[in-house]
């Protein structure tokens, strides 16, 4: 059976974390992200696809900053807007709608477009950094399909990964995107010769060549994903490059057109915008992580000395001697203090050296509070992750295991946090985390329990999708 692979659910999943995310790092909508859009002139298509960038923008809690301009402006007059785009601090990404009006020169005026603004990732130097595989902006549709790869867990390591159509916007970032995890790439096209030939090596094979219903049945090897990237209007609805109604049953995985790749570029193009005011605020290499995440949080130790005292008076426990009259406050310092994580500077680094091994920080002692019975567990964590465009300071995993260890928390959930939070912060290949803990709750159960340990584990991306890549963390992780 074949797995029509859910572009929309999955383009939504990355909207809704992207606007979570904003709604967790700017709380004043005023410093939110900004996403310039410039329209030039007044193409219907071009006006219906910025109109759904704006929206998608205003959805996700960031500034819409669009510039409108006139059919008959000159190359000057564009180039003028988004040098002050540029210039402007509030603008966290620039995208030029394409295709512009005759007479304008798009290469030169996208060319104008800083790399850390450039959320489509069309410059020459974003194309530079792809291409050495440093840290930058990539193409939001080429973005869009290894997130649909990784959403369902299609194995891109080692796999022969066939991209037919050689285009700027979609062909080579395709291919350099899928080299650099690992497939064995061969770029096809049009004119190839015999192209069924090439296309039925693919394990995964990706269709970006602009002609509708260029690929069917007989360019397919049974047990292939087949990414649809082309888009067709006709007069029964849109198409595709592929004829999808023929490969149901031959291929494990299709995208449908509509409903595939599709709804996958604006999500990209969030997440660019998003990473691009990130990227911003971490030209030093580190982005301050505050000691609580609510802002909100003041600690009233006054209260909280007074609430001791009664809890302690609740237990018939007289504060009254001199030997327990301090307990209180020293109660309620403790615990301020214990639950109180300290501020640190995730520092990262680009991974220049393309290194792709597994990261591992093992026996990271930490110690947390049981929110069911406000009593200690303690332990260790092992954090682990297979680098991508950026590597992260060895000692700031300790900093991370921390920074969520300090308040109320259950062992699962603390597992998971970790995990999530690095996952998002650092995009990682994956993430593994293993904590082994010993909770001093568990000795109200009986004697025999005193010194049991417990141990959970959460893995995302190739450590979860791969079992000898997580067979490996864990090993590690645990010693063994």
């Amino acid at each position: 059976m074949t797995t029509k692979i859910d572009g929309k659910a999955i383009a939504r999943r990355v909207r809704d974390q992207v606007a979570a995310d904003v709604a967790a790092a700017y709380p004043d909508p005023a410093t939110a992200p900004g996403l310039a859009t410039i329209l030039v002139g007044e193409d219907p298509a071009s006006a219906l696809y910025v109109s759904s960038k704006r929206r998608a923008v205003r959805e996700a809690g960031m500034r819409d900053l669009h510039q409108s301009l006139p059919e008959d402006s000159t190359q000057a007059a564009v180039a003028a807007v988004i040098d002050d785009l540029s210039a402007d601090p509030a603008v966290s990404g620039i995208l030029l709608q394409l295709p512009l009006p005759p007479g304008l020169d798009p290469a030169a005026l996208i060319d104008r477009i800083p790399v850390t603004k450039d959320v489509d990732g069309l410059t020459t130097e974003s194309a530079g950094l792809l291409a050495r595989g440093e840290f930058g902006l990539r193409p939001c549709t080429p973005s869009g399909v290894i997130e649909l790869l990784e959403a369902e867990g299609i194995k891109m390591r080692g796999a022969h990964a066939v991209v037919v159509g050689r285009s700027a916007l979609v062909g080579h970032p395709m291919a350099e995107m899928l080299l650099h995890r690992d497939a064995t790439i061969t770029v096809a096209h049009k004119p190839t010769t015999d192209l069924a030939s090439v296309t039925r090596l693919a394990d995964i094979l990706v269709v970006a060549a602009g002609v509708r219903g260029l690929i069917g049945a007989e360019h397919v090897k049974p047990g292939a994903t087949v990414i649809d990237v082309g888009i067709h209007r006709t007069s029964s609805g849109l198409a595709g490059d592929v004829r999808t109604a023929e490969l149901e049953g031959l291929a494990d995985h299709v995208t449908p057109v509509p409903g595939g790749v599709g709804p996958m570029t604006i999500a990209m193009l969030m997440r660019n915008t998003l990473r691009a005011a990130q990227w911003a605020q971490q030209r030093t290499g580190s982005t301050h992580v505050p000691a609580e995440s609510h802002p909100d949080r003041r600690i009233d130790l006054a209260a909280a000395e007074r609430a001791s005292r009664q809890f302690l008076h609740a237990l018939d426990i007289s504060t009254d001697d001199e030997t327990m009259r301090r307990t209180p406050r020293r109660m309620a310092k403790a615990y301020a203090e214990f639950l109180t994580p300290r501020p640190f500077d995730l520092t990262t680094f680009p991974n220049d050296g393309n290194y792709d091994e597994l990261v591992l920080a093992r026996e990271i002692p930490f110690h947390s509070v049981c929110e069911h019975h406000l009593l200690p567990f303690f332990g260790k964590a092992a954090v682990g992750y297979l680098p991508d465009e950026r590597i992260l300071g060895l000692s700031k995993l300790a900093r991370v295991v921390e920074h969520f260890a300090l308040r109320p928390q259950v062992q699962e959930r603390l597992t998971k946090q970790i995990a999530d939070w690095l996952d998002r912060e650092l995009r990682p290949k994956g993430v593994g985390v293993l904590i082994e803990a010993e909770h001093t709750c568990m000795s109200l159960r009986g004697v025999q329990a005193i010194g049991a340990n417990t141990v959970t584990s959460a893995v995302l991306g190739t450590l979860r999708a791969d079992v000898r890549s997580r067979q490996e963390f864990l090993a590690m992780a645990r010693n063994r």
